[in-house]
Parts: C-alpha cells; sequence; structure tokens
C-alpha cells in the first residue's frame, strides 16, 4: 500500500491457494480515498483463476466503509467477467463489523452472485502480547447456496507502529478484493466436481 498525494492511496495485492487439491490464485488492487474518522470510498479490480479447470473470473467495483462509532459498515457492488456462465454476473455484499472492544470484533453479512446467494460470519481478536504486538487470531464462516460452505481460521501480523485492531482497520489497508473471487471460483470448482465426478 502507498499513498497517493494527501488524499487517495494505492493498494496492490496477490494471493494464492488450493481447497481440495485445487489450485486458485490471483491478484488485485485498490484506489481509494478515506477519512479514518467517517468512512472509507474507492474502487477495485481483481483477477484470479483455476489451473485444473481452466477457470478465470475477474472483477470490477467500487466499495464503501461506514464508521459508527463501535459499528463498521462494510459494502462492495460491481460485475464479475468470465467465460463460465455461472462466474459471469453483477454482484454485491454488506457486512457489520462490531467492535466489542478495540481489539476485538464481530461481523455478520450477505454476498449476493448473479442467482448465488452466501451469508458469512467472523471474529477477529489481537490480544497485544507485548512480545507480538500485531499478532491477531480470525475465524470467518461462509454458508451458500448449493450447499456450499467453507470455515477458515488463522493469524494476521500486523507490521509497524503499536495499534488498536480498531485503528489499523480504519486508517491502514483495505480488506482484501481476492478472498470473495476466490470462494465464487471454488464454489463452481465444487459445482464441476459433482456434475461430473472429477474430483
Amino acid at each position: 500500500t502507498a499513498p497517493i498525494g494527501n488524499d487517495f492511496g494505492l493498494q496492490l495485492e496477490g494471493g494464492g491457494g488450493a481447497v481440495n487439491g485445487h489450485d486458485v490464485y490471483g491478484v488485485g488492487g485498490h484506489l481509494f480515498t478515506r477519512d479514518p474518522e467517517l468512512y472509507l470510498l474507492g474502487l477495485f479490480g481483481s483477477y484470479a483463476q483455476s489451473t485444473d479447470y481452466g477457470l478465470e473470473a475477474a472483477r470490477a467495483g467500487a466499495e464503501a466503509e461506514f464508521y459508527l462509532s463501535d459499528l463498521t459498515i462494510l459494502a462492495t457492488a460491481g460485475y464479475q467477467f468470465s467465460d463460465a456462465t455461472n462466474l459471469d454476473g453483477a454482484f454485491g455484499s454488506i457486512d457489520l463489523r462490531w467492535y466489542v472492544t478495540n481489539n476485538f470484533y464481530m461481523s455478520a453479512g450477505a454476498q449476493i452472485e448473479k442467482d448465488r446467494a452466501y451469508g458469512r460470519a467472523g471474529f477477529e481478536w489481537q490480544p497485544g502480547f507485548m512480545a507480538l504486538p500485531g499478532l491477531a487470531f480470525n475465524a470467518n464462516g461462509v454458508w451458500g447456496d448449493d450447499d456450499y460452505h467453507s470455515i477458515m481460521g488463522g493469524l494476521t501480523y500486523y507490521f509497524g507502529a503499536s495499534a488498536s485492531l480498531k485503528d489499523r482497520h480504519r486508517k491502514q489497508d483495505p480488506d482484501s478484493a481476492l478472498f470473495s473471487l476466490f470462494q465464487s471460483i471454488q464454489q463452481e470448482q465444487a459445482r464441476i466436481c459433482a456434475a461430473y465426478g472429477t474430483c
């Protein structure tokens, strides 16, 4: 992430992973402006592919975050482009993130993609260990159409000056543009596996 003048920021990201032996990887970027006391507004794009089934998808959209004391409202909307019919179409999401303390939040939200819908929930906790002040624990679950479900847990380490989790989220990087795109491709992988018995 890097500043562009006094009012804008640019974030680039890349990632990859595998589910049941099926690889997926991609890249993304954000151009945004924010007031850490009030909002973030931005544009984003991302691209991901799975070599196993030749699945590719790209997204372009807008994102917004609104900060209300201990509550953050996050929203995205845009279009997903793909040669695969099931991956091509509009998408949107909204999530509520409640900071129980400045270092612990719980979230819930929903996402729609064409004719699919997902519900999701999660949490993140930064215990503030003196030796590892940037260490945080997180878990996220997603449930959707076609019996899709995913539960992930992990660790994040935030580098830089010591800060509360709330300040990190409102003053540092926007959320990744890749996780929900990976989820879309992974669901299509699961659909192909079930339909053709190729798992």
